[in-house]
């Protein structure tokens, strides 16, 4: 944890703000514009691993950036709760091949610079060998340690014999641990689908938040429909839907839409309407995209179908995208649906280009 979440996110922004002993003639003034940028403090983690490849686009220098990159590309990979044989041996690449080109980059092989080759840096080459060991590290690290620890010593009621009471209640956790692995239905679902919702079966569900009556389409929201009608079922007109505002994932994320987060004050916003598909014509087997609202279809009487009426992103290395229009609406259905993404304002080449 603290490898990844303090030691090597100091040394690395620590080295490109020119705070450790440098060359005198390094250029500062492109990391006081960048600290302009900033409003508030973030989480080494999320600053450097989650934003940072869209931060420091076009402010560090291609051979820097490149080699940054390597590095979120590999920690990203350590710390899933699944990871493929394929993606880890990926990622031990990439760290490798981070660390090594660390010491030409930044090091030179001068004895003046020496001091920026730290324990952490060679640290980072076991980490894909301490997967193979302990498993990925966000189930082996401190996060999750630290975690239990405290969830342990908060059922602790009596506070003699400390370290027998935390073991007892270890003890009782893991077997209740091993009861629900063996019988899953003895834990209740974290998020019981409400009366009004409607459970689509594989962990979707429609929780609630929808029109009662159906309204009318959009032309380009009826022709979206009708091009999918079409290629589906042969042809069918919808002309009107009920939409529902949100649906809950099999990840327990609540997908939203962007019909009802459009009506809400700015500050009360949740913009979780970006999600991941599935997208087997994507050569990353999956795209990104924004719900414009989800809604079920009927075929027939007795078969409904839930789909969502998406605006399609265009996917990018960096994944950096803009939005499609409406010539960009099209319909899938929801268990296409992977993930809800984060998706922030970004504006790769500088303050006048296209959000």
């Amino acid at each position: 944890m603290h490898l990844a979440a303090l030691n090597i996110p100091d040394l690395l922004i620590n080295l490109w703000r020119g705070i450790l002993d440098c060359d005198k003639n390094n250029d500062r003034k492109t990391w006081q514009d960048h600290g302009k940028t900033k409003i508030s403090r973030w989480e080494f983690i999320l600053y450097l691993y989650c934003l940072g490849p869209g931060v420091f686009y076009n402010v560090l220098p291609e051979p820097y950036y490149k080699n940054f990159c390597k590095l979120v590309l590999a920690m990203r990979i350590f710390h899933q709760h699944k990871i493929s044989k394929q993606e880890l041996l990926d990622g031990h690449e990439a760290i490798l091949s981070f660390c090594q080109e660390f010491e030409v980059l930044y090091y030179h092989q001068l004895i003046a610079q020496l001091h920026y080759i730290q324990p952490g840096v060679h640290s980072l080459t076991h980490l894909g060998t301490g997967v193979v060991k302990a498993g990925p590290g966000i189930i082996s690290s401190q996060w999750t340690m630290e975690c239990t620890i405290g969830n342990l010593v908060e059922e602790i009621c009596q506070p003699s014999n400390p370290y027998m009471n935390l073991s007892r209640q270890g003890l009782l956790q893991a077997q209740l641990n091993a009861l629900k692995s063996l019988i899953p239905d003895l834990e209740p679902p974290e998020q019981p689908i409400p009366q009004t919702g409607i459970d689509l079966g594989g962990g979707y569900a429609l929780p609630c938040a929808r029109e009662k009556t159906p309204q009318n389409l959009q032309p380009c929201e009826a022709d979206a429909i009708h091009k999918f009608m079409q290629e589906q079922y042969g042809g069918g007109e919808c002309e009107a839907v009920a939409r529902w505002a949100c649906l809950q994932l099999p990840t327990g994320q609540i997908a939203r839409s962007a019909w009802k987060e459009k009506e809400k004050h700015f500050t009360k916003v949740q913009m979780s309407q970006n999600v991941k598909v599935q997208d087997q014509s994507s050569p990353h087997g999956f795209s990104l995209a924004e719900v414009e609202f989800y809604f079920l279809l009927s075929v027939s009487p007795d078969n409904q179908h839930a789909l969502a009426l998406f605006l399609e992103e265009s996917f990018q290395t960096l994944i950096s995208c803009t939005p499609g229009g409406e010539a960009g609406l099209c319909i899938i259905p929801v268990t296409s649906i992977m993930a809800v993404v984060g998706m922030v304002p970004h504006r790769p080449f500088g303050d006048n280009s296209e959000l």
